[in-house]
């Protein structure tokens, strides 16, 4: 992601010392690369949300009309894959995931998918209305590489022993160059950097600027 602010930039040293705000899937992988950085990383749990589901979906985000964004996502799902079968190989509790078209026009957009050169081959497999018998009548695509994943494996296994505070964030302050973590049980100070991974977590701390929930996100 890029933005671009008037003014002259400034720089900024890289942070030694961050608060991941989030203890599920996401602020589990924050921890992990941080720590893979060389960087101390402080995880703070905000409650099981979606990671506390029994399992989870590994999959891409379809995009028919802009290439640009489904080679991103495409990317993304390659890296995804790629690192939890590295890192977590156990957490995976199956292979492949099929994607049902319920709308007259999801033929063609599934074609337009297909056509798209930003998947590996043999990632996307079309399936016809009698092929699927999970999905009697239906058609689709099969994403033969996408996982299905147990969430208290995959953040088992990036925090590998890292202690995971249950103290509650509540907001944060700058105190001079750094940052304070407020929290339930007082301020913890000394932070280079904040970064939420707590979901819509978020909106309980109040301090995200406007941020809004997007439906399926």
């Amino acid at each position: 992601l890029e933005a671009t602010f008037a003014g002259e930039a400034r720089e900024t040293p890289p942070p030694r010392r961050i608060a991941v705000v989030g203890a599920g899937i996401a602020g589990a992988c924050l921890s992990w690369q941080a720590r893979a950085q060389g960087l101390d990383a402080d995880i703070f749990s905000m409650g099981e949300g979606a990671s506390g589901n029994r399992a989870a979906l590994v999959t891409p985000r379809l995009d028919a009309g802009n290439p640009a964004v489904s080679a991103l996502f495409a990317d993304a799902f390659a890296y995804a894959t790629a690192f939890y079968r590295r890192v977590c190989p156990r957490a995976i509790l199956s292979e492949g995931v099929d994607h049902a078209g319920l709308q007259p026009r999801d033929a063609a957009r599934f074609a337009k998918i297909m056509a798209q050169d930003v998947f590996a081959p043999g990632d996307l497999t079309p399936f016809a209305a009698d092929e699927a018998p999970d999905l009697p009548g239906l058609s689709g695509l099969r994403l033969n590489a996408a996982l299905c994943v147990r969430p208290a494996a995959v953040t088992q296994a990036l925090l590998d022993g890292q202690t995971v505070v249950a103290d509650a964030v509540t907001g944060w302050r700058r105190e001079g160059e750094t940052l304070s973590l407020v929290t339930g049980g007082g301020a913890r100070p000394g932070y280079d950097a904040v970064v939420l991974a707590c979901g819509a977590g978020v909106f309980a701390l109040g301090q995200g600027g406007d941020m809004r929930p997007v439906r399926g996100q």
